[in-house]
């Protein structure tokens, strides 16, 4: 399964703004990396600084990245992203595997959210929790 990675020519000019800037963008591509290794196809976008946007397309739709070594403030990347960055799919790098992290991941779940993880020691395992729209029924 081998996916695709591109990245939006705006996006590249920021390597060469900070370090900062450099580092996000070289972590979100790693993550996008193990994305592809899955079979996804990821487009990394520009991302408006104003008024705060997702940082990537993944299959076509917005979705933001999040590493993080530890179960605080998944719930408000969560709500951050979803509801102040339009993103459909959340991402989440996870550096350690603990119970809070899931008992966290299970309540995101629970609440609709739609959401690819995985363990940076693990990053053949892809955790996947979409949710399906459901038809509606004409009547």
């Amino acid at each position: 399964m081998c996916g695709l990675v591109t990245i939006a020519p705006q996006r590249l000019m920021r390597l060469t703004i900070n370090k900062n800037e450099r580092n996000k963008l070289l972590k979100e591509l790693a993550m996008a990396d193990v994305l592809a290794a899955h079979g996804y196809r990821v487009h990394l976008v520009e991302e408006d600084s104003r008024t705060g946007s997702y940082d990537a397309l993944i299959n076509g739709i917005p979705a933001d990245f999040k590493r993080t070594k530890s179960h605080n403030n998944i719930q408000k990347y969560a709500s951050i992203a979803v509801k102040k960055q339009h993103a459909k799919i959340l991402v989440y790098q996870f550096d350690r595997d603990t119970p809070a992290i899931h008992l966290e991941i299970t309540y995101l779940i629970q609440r609709g959210y739609s959401i690819l993880y995985f363990f940076t020691d693990r990053k053949q395992e892809l955790f996947i929790h979409l949710k399906i729209k459901q038809p509606r029924r004409r009547g």
